[in-house]
């Protein structure tokens, strides 16, 4: 835990003396990396595996949203001063198999919150891998063979600090 905080601050430290003017702050991030499978009725085909990308993406806006409801709210990052949680999504299709990661990014309010964005990050990183915290389903499939996660949870895979410029 230690070794974080120090890699933090450091990492601080780097992005304040990479600012090229005094209008560009850079500051910390963590990026919490998670993944799932979800399985096909059928072999995935390529219109398909569009289809279940934009469901999963739909679904992915909105828990990303309701986590920045429940930190407005103060019921999630409770005492950290983070203003943001955004992410990304990609997939891999094999045969009726789709592997999902999808990375996640916890924005300070300031750059003087490190420990509270790690600490929120933990806290997002919980609320992203129950399952039953996402829309059901997660993927409609419309049109498409119907899909079911194995196992009903997302397994985290990594959290790294970030630096970017605001």
């Amino acid at each position: 835990m230690l070794h974080r905080i120090v890699v933090a601050v450091v990492l601080l430290l780097v992005c304040e003396a990479a600012a090229e003017t005094p209008m560009i702050i850079p500051r910390p991030h963590v990026v919490v990396v998670l993944n799932g499978t979800y399985t096909a009725a059928a072999v995935v085909t390529f219109s398909c595996a569009e289809v279940y990308q934009t469901d999963f993406r739909n679904s992915f806006a909105e828990i990303i949203g309701r986590a920045n409801d429940a930190i407005e709210r103060g019921q999630l990052c409770v005492g950290s001063l983070v203003n943001a949680v955004t992410g990304d999504i990609s997939s891999f299709v094999s045969g009726t198999v789709t592997k999902v990661d999808f990375a996640v990014a916890i924005f300070p309010s300031d750059s003087n919150s490190i420990r509270g964005v790690e600490i929120c990050s933990y806290d997002v990183q919980g609320y992203l891998q129950t399952y039953s915290n996402w829309r059901q389903p997660i993927i409609y499939g419309t049109g498409c063979p119907s899909v079911t996660f194995t196992p009903q949870a997302f397994d985290w895979v990594n959290s790294d600090w970030g630096c970017l410029e605001s």
